[in-house]
């Protein structure tokens, strides 16, 4: 059952810029900033195990592991919340329906007592949203 959120969404598409989060191993945070910065990246900023930065995809870091999209942000209170923060977001712009997807989740909210279960909130909004949208359930990739 999918409830609708009065939480606004702030979704990619809707800004002039696009928002990324680089990760990094955890001590070289200030090398992967100093790099991004050389790279033009003047909006980077420095937080635990990566970078935030914003603009295009022209990047070519090698203390990068990976480079993750913001997609969006909103208030999430509790599970359900999380649920309908997730399900707001277009998934269809950003993966095929009969594709796989795998989730990873870290975090604390009342209602999510550890992080498989949150995980598994984000994967259910994400597969009803697709399954909603186009009638096809993506698979689950648990590796």
């Amino acid at each position: 059952m999918q409830h609708e959120c009065n939480t606004p969404v702030e979704i990619n598409e809707m800004r002039e810029t696009l928002e990324f989060f680089i990760t990094c191993p955890k001590g070289i945070e200030g090398l992967l900033l100093d790099e991004l910065r050389e790279l033009g990246a003047e909006s980077a900023r420095e937080t635990v195990a990566g970078v935030h930065v914003q603009g295009d995809l022209q990047l070519w870091s090698r203390l990068a592991n990976r480079v993750l999209m913001v997609l969006g942000r909103f208030a999430a209170s509790d599970a359900q919340r999380l649920y309908d923060g997730v399900a707001r977001i277009d998934w269809a712009d950003h993966m095929a329906p009969d594709g796989s997807l795998a989730v990873d989740f870290s975090g604390q909210l009342p209602g999510v007592d550890n992080t498989h279960f949150g995980a598994l909130r984000v994967k259910d909004a994400i597969v009803d949203r697709l399954r909603t949208a186009e009638g096809v359930r993506p698979s689950v990739d648990k590796a």
